[in-house]
């Protein structure tokens, strides 16, 4: 059946039902971000005038996501959806709001989300040495519950930009970065649904992308600016003393344990560096979470993790780590391949 003809068959026989308005929404939503995901595409949302405008510029691809959307004719129901209108338009500057969302939705969806892993902002930094021709801020909001996950290089229209990734309460937030000698104040947009936040401090412009609340998007500009101020007074001229920290657990007997030395384990659900837990709720009973305390930092190859329940916990090399309650000496692995999704972190060979 072709376009013209499932037109046909969908005009003279589906049953008519009035979209709600969050049906309507959705759907304007979803029919933007298909597009916008495409390389140097900017889509914005606007209402027109007239069905044929919106047919002529959407109507091949909406169709290709009409057919997705619409419940087979067995079923019986179709909804008759009047739809607002879409149209292009290119905006002044690299850091554009369709541009943004487009490179946080294929981030997200295709990858890399990062290309540095690590929760340490002195091990981010420097890696954009040789990238760009300018060196981004990278800081630790790990205290005001903001989980750093590492960082990439992001092309917008042929300039590269840093972009850093952060993790708060289960949702992913892109903070893209390039030089701006202007100075202006936090600007916020709603683009295709994500919060869009921007502004510049006469070095850098920052633009935020997330579907975190409006409240927490307005906090992070001076959450970012507070945190990268205070660093820039205390590096130069510190008379703080270095304070060394020992790393959380070391290899033992061929295998990661704690400090107590007690063995820790990989879950097979979590995803290496992505700065989550898979293990929630009774799992983390059952396995319970190898927790920082509330001033560790990162050290050497372990990174810390934000759970959802506001707790830090201990990953070893982007993966978090877990002990299991009937291992009571140092020595015991009784929990290694638990249903073959259990295991210790092995030394040199990485995962079991």
């Amino acid at each position: 059946m072709n376009d013209v003809q499932l037109s046909s068959l969908i005009r003279d026989h589906a049953s008519k039902h009035k979209a709600t308005d969050r049906l309507r929404a959705e759907l304007r939503t979803r029919a933007v971000l298909v597009d916008a995901a495409r390389p140097g595409r900017d889509v914005t949302l606007h209402q027109q005038a007239g069905w044929s405008t919106w047919l002529q510029t959407f109507g091949g691809k909406w169709l290709a996501a009409w057919r997705y959307l619409a419940v087979g004719a067995g079923g019986g129901v179709m909804a008759s959806v009047g739809i607002g209108f879409l149209v292009f338009h290119l905006q002044v500057g690299t850091l554009a709001g369709g541009d943004l969302v487009a490179a946080h939705v294929r981030a997200m969806r295709d990858g890399p989300l990062v290309q540095v892993v690590s929760t340490d902002q002195h091990t981010v930094k420097p890696w954009f040495q040789g990238k760009l021709d300018f060196a981004p801020p990278v800081v630790d909001l790990i205290d005001a519950g903001y989980a750093l996950l590492g960082g990439r290089v992001e092309d917008f229209r042929g300039r590269p930009v840093a972009a850093l990734a952060y993790s708060r309460d289960q949702h992913i937030i892109n903070l893209f970065i390039e030089p701006d000698t202007a100075t202006q104040p936090p600007k916020r947009d709603v683009v295709n649904g994500f919060n869009v936040l921007r502004w510049s401090d006469g070095v850098m412009r920052y633009a935020l992308v997330g579907n975190i609340g409006v409240a927490e998007a307005e906090q992070f500009p001076k959450l970012w600016q507070t945190a990268w101020q205070s660093e820039q007074k205390q590096l130069p001229h510190s008379s703080l003393p270095v304070v060394s920290r020992p790393p959380p657990g070391s290899m033992q007997g061929g295998w990661l344990v704690n400090a107590k030395g007690i063995t820790l384990y990989t879950y097979d659900h979590d995803l290496a560096g992505s700065g989550r837990s898979a293990c929630v709720d009774s799992c983390a009973v059952r396995w319970p979470p190898y927790l920082a305390g509330n001033t560790d930092r990162p050290v050497g190859d372990w990174s810390l993790v934000l759970r959802d329940t506001g707790e830090r916990q201990w990953a070893y090399r982007g993966r978090p780590t877990y002990t299991w309650p009937e291992d009571q000496e140092p020595g015991d692995k009784y929990g290694d391949n638990y249903k073959k999704i259990w295991h210790v972190v092995l030394a040199r060979r990485g995962r079991k």
